[in-house]
């Protein structure tokens, strides 16, 4: 998926769905980065219950939970 194709669905999905429940963008985002970083560190707990940290899905979103921490870190700082 394109980042084009990727925003236009964060978008349609808050255009079409969330903003009629007077849902501001604002917390559609930050609420969609905690679930990206809640989605990401579900695979790293895996590779630590099954001892899989020399694992593939390990090796990738280790990384990528780190830096959605990073960014929930910056959004709440402000």
């Amino acid at each position: 998926m394109t980042q084009a194709d990727k925003d236009f669905a964060v978008n349609y999905y808050y255009d079409n769905l969330l903003k009629e429940k007077g849902i501001s963008y604002t917390d559609w985002l930050n609420t969609l980065e905690c679930f990206l970083f809640y989605e990401y560190c579900e695979w790293v707990f895996v590779g630590h219950k099954y001892d899989a940290t020399d694992g593939e899905y390990y090796k990738k979103y280790l990384p990528m939970a780190k830096h959605q921490a990073s960014k929930i870190l910056k959004i709440e700082k402000g």
